[in-house]
């Protein structure tokens, strides 16, 4: 059977409830209960090979290298942490290279290297949006979105681009 997931999930439906309502006999439900067991055991299948595709690495060693190689020129302190996959988790993330004793700093990052709404609000061009887009005024992580978007189209101009 080469069904997607969305036809196989309408064929059980379908046939649960035809079995529900049409069957007249034990054997004739029994194997409309076989049939529900097999899509179901189907898209079982289907959507454990979407995880595993989804948990596989899409790690980017060189991307990440860059990005901080970017953060300790931007005087954040890394010596203690690295960038991988994180198979248990199944994304990528920061992983503690050191014991860190209780108290100490794992890593810094410096506020510049930071998009927040108060850096925003410290530029003269953000100043005049946000006063008078009063949506923006509303919806706080609004403004975080344009600014994510506008540093986008800026590419490799971007001092975020890393």
């Amino acid at each position: 059977m080469s069904l997607n997931l969305k036809e196989l999930i309408s064929s059980l439906k379908k046939e649960s409830l035809r079995g529900l309502h049409d069957s007249p006999d034990f054997s004739t439900k029994l194997k409309q209960v076989q049939i529900c067991s097999e899509l179901a055991d189907e898209i079982i299948s289907i959507q454990d090979k979407n995880r595993d595709v989804e948990t596989t690495s899409i790690f980017d060693a060189d991307r990440f290298s860059e990005f901080k190689r970017w953060l300790i020129s931007n005087d954040a302190n890394s010596d203690k942490i690295s960038f991988e996959f994180i198979e248990e988790l199944g994304c990528n993330g920061v992983v503690c290279t050191k014991d860190i004793p209780k108290g100490d700093l794992a890593f810094q990052v410096p506020k510049k290297t930071m998009i927040l709404q108060s850096t925003l609000l410290s530029s003269k061009i953000w100043q005049e949006i946000y006063s008078r887009e009063t949506l923006l005024q509303r919806v706080p992580h609004l403004m975080l979105c344009l600014a994510l978007l506008s540093e986008k189209i800026l590419g490799k101009t971007s001092f975020f681009e890393p």
